[in-house]
This record gives C-alpha cells, structure tokens and sequence, in this order.
C-alpha cells in the first residue's frame, strides 16, 4: 500500500509541476530572442564607448598642443644665460592678462590684471608702491587731513571714516 501511494504522488507530482516539451521549447526561443537583443545592445554599446574614447583621445591631443603653444620657450645663448622666447601673441599682451598676486586662500587671484601692470586694481597698490601713489592721491581728495595709527583717514560716499590698511583694504573707524 505504501508503494502505490508513493507511486500514485510521484505520477500526480510529474503531472501537475511538470511543464511539456511544447512549453520548454518555447521558454527557450523566448529566451533566446532576449538574449539576442541584449547582445545587439552591447555591441551597440561597446561601438559608442569606442567612438567616445577616440574623441576623448584626440581632445587630450588638442589640450596638449595648446599647452605647448602657450608654454614659453627657453634658448641658452653661447654664454649661458637664458634667453625666453614667447611662442604666441598673446603672451606679449599684459592687458587682460591674469592677476598674479595670491589671495588669503592661496590661490591666484581671478580678476584682470590692469594695463601696463601684472595685477589688478586690489592688489597693486600692495604688490607695486610706486602706482600706490596715484592710488592714494585720489583718494585724498576726500580726505580731512587726519590721521589715524599713522594712516589718512578717509571719508566714503556715505560719510563713514575709514583707512587704507598694510593690505589695501578699507577699515571703518567707529564713531
């Protein structure tokens, strides 16, 4: 009795949880259509990654011949000395060049150096004292003649007094 009911559940089992040979067929054609189409994919995928990697490769080609080009060039003369060359136009053009003084954060100042000097309106004055001059005999002009620890003292365009510190900035005198 045993082994009929064992049998009977093994019939019943294949019968039920089995799949037929029409339905596996299938399975596998569907399967193997998507594995067709992600294949395709890839390989499409695989030809943009080429295309990207040779663009990548000829703008780092570029980059390099522009960094040339900017580089300056150094010839030794017969007696040693250096003699430095500027490869392009622009290098000859200190107007609309960059600033060269260092902010508090060390990094290079971001604004236009002014014409005929290496630096900007801010740092000029601290890095050139001779154009500090004509910086401060503007700016007298509304001044009162007083002084304070040793430095003029200025009046702004609302009436605030204020000094010209060691780094060239402005520092308000309370009242």
């Amino acid at each position: 009795m045993k082994t009929t009911t064992l049998i009977l559940l093994l019939f019943f089992a294949t019968q039920t949880f089995g799949q037929s040979k029409s339905e596996l067929n299938s399975r596998i054609v569907a399967l193997e259509t998507r594995l067709a189409t992600i294949e395709g994919k890839f390989n499409r995928s695989e030809g943009e990654n080429k295309i990207l990697i040779s663009k990548v490769d000829s703008l780092i080609f570029e980059l390099d011949k522009l960094k040339q080009v900017s580089s300056r060039k150094e010839n030794v003369d017969a007696n040693g000395s250096i003699e430095q060359k500027a490869s392009t136009d622009t290098d000859k053009i200190s107007a609309g060049s960059q600033c060269k003084a260092k902010t508090k954060a060390g990094t290079q100042c971001s604004r236009t150096a002014q014409e005929g000097s290496d630096y900007c309106w801010q740092h000029r004055p601290t890095y050139e004292p001779s154009s500090d001059q004509k910086a401060t005999e503007t700016k007298t002009k509304s001044s009162t003649g007083d002084t304070y620890k040793g430095r003029e003292i200025l009046t702004g365009p609302r009436g605030g007094k204020y000094y010209i510190n060691a780094n060239g900035k402005k520092t308000y005198i309370k009242k």
